[in-house]
Parts: C-alpha cells; sequence; structure tokens
C-alpha cells in the first residue's frame, strides 16, 4: 500500500473536528501514527483553509527537528504561530477588552489513569485562576461520554469506563460545557468511540463535526 493511500485509510477512522465561532472556524486533529512528515501535504491542506486555529495532535516530531519545522511552517504561513506540547494555552485579547484563552490537548490514553488525573487536576487548577474569562478547551481526550462507544470490547475496557468517569468529574468539578460531534471520531474494526471534544466555559460553541476535506466520516 502506497504511503497515500495508507494516510487516507487513517484519515477515514481518526476524526478531524471543525467548529464555527460567528465566521472564524477552529479545527482540532490528531495526526497520529503518520506523523507530521507522514501527513504534512493534508496537514497544510488544512492551514490554506485559514481556520482562525488549528490544533494538531501527536504529530510525534522528532527532537532535532522541531525547530525546522518551526522554521518551515512560519516561513509557509506567516500568520500561523506553532507552539509545541501535550496541552498548550493560548490568550487573545479581545476587541471588548475581555480575554479568550485556547488550550490545546492531547491528553493520556486509558490506561494511564494517574496521568490522567493529573492533566484534568492541572487544567482545573488553571480554569480557577482564570474566573469569568472565556475558555476553549479542544482535545483529544482519550475519554468518550455516555452513548459514545460501539462495540467497545477491550481488554482495557476497564480503564476505558474510568477514563470516561474522570472526563465526566472534570466537566462537572470545573463546570464546563462539552460539545462533541454525532459522529464517531475513532474506529478500528468494529469499534467506534468519540474521543475528540471541545468544553468552553463562558463561552457558547456550535455543536462540531467530525470531518476530513469536508467530508463527515
Amino acid at each position: 500500500m502506497s504511503d497515500k493511500s495508507e494516510w487516507y485509510v487513517h484519515v477515514s477512522t481518526v476524526g478531524h473536528l471543525t467548529h464555527t465561532i460567528s465566521d472564524p472556524r477552529m479545527s482540532s486533529w490528531n495526526v497520529g501514527p503518520h506523523w507530521f512528515r507522514g501527513g504534512r501535504e493534508e496537514i497544510f491542506a488544512l492551514f490554506e483553509k485559514g481556520d482562525l486555529i488549528i490544533c494538531l495532535q501527536d504529530l510525534r516530531i522528532p527532537e532535532n527537528k522541531v525547530e525546522s519545522v518551526k522554521i518551515e511552517l512560519h516561513a509557509l504561513f506567516p500568520r500561523k504561530r506553532p507552539t509545541a506540547d501535550r496541552s498548550i494555552a493560548v490568550t487573545t485579547k479581545t476587541k471588548n477588552g475581555g480575554y479568550l484563552h485556547i488550550i490545546n490537548l492531547y491528553q493520556f490514553t486509558a490506561n494511564d489513569g494517574g496521568q490522567q488525573d493529573v492533566v484534568w487536576k492541572r487544567i482545573h487548577a488553571w480554569i480557577s485562576r482564570h474566573p469569568g474569562e472565556r475558555v476553549i478547551l479542544i482535545a483529544d481526550m482519550n475519554c468518550s461520554i455516555p452513548g459514545g462507544r460501539h462495540n467497545y470490547t477491550h481488554p482495557m475496557e476497564r480503564s476505558s469506563a474510568e477514563a470516561d468517569d474522570r472526563l465526566a468529574k472534570f466537566c462537572d468539578n470545573s463546570k464546563g460545557t462539552i460539545l462533541s460531534p454525532v459522529e464517531f471520531t475513532w474506529k478500528r474494526g468494529e469499534k467506534l468511540a468519540k474521543l475528540d471534544h471541545d468544553i468552553s466555559w463562558i463561552f457558547p460553541l456550535a455543536t462540531p463535526r467530525a470531518v476530513f476535506n469536508d467530508t463527515a466520516h
């Protein structure tokens, strides 16, 4: 199978979320096992659409290539500001003088519950330090919502249920509003799951869609 064919097999099973804030869109995408180089053309095509914010997760850029990738992105898309880490918060001042915070998160997997707990606690503490401010968390959360898994029998089924419970508790404790796409965003064989979600605070959002190149999966 060619690299291109493998890529399209992958994107047919890993969702990409798009969101509308008035007119501008935000996109979130777990690039996954194809890494940055493997999905380079598709990533650049996403950039060229002009979305206001693009949150990519699991790029797997080798450490010695991070700076060269940043330089390349800046040269091709000078209005984009690339940042990298498991979770990143970007803040912008709005026209009315308030603040809007965007958090991009790539949560640990369900079998790493201790690390998931650490991430949720840190983000909750961060939210608590910004009372009354608008926040949007965009993420591959590796957790699902009630009814968000289908045919999901797995050796880690208990871990998955515990991960889903952590997500629900985080939303309850932080008073965040979670939004999930109608479509499943992860597929492996007969197993389907919604693992990509948005959570917002004091900022109403439209329901996201799981798409790739404007085609719903």
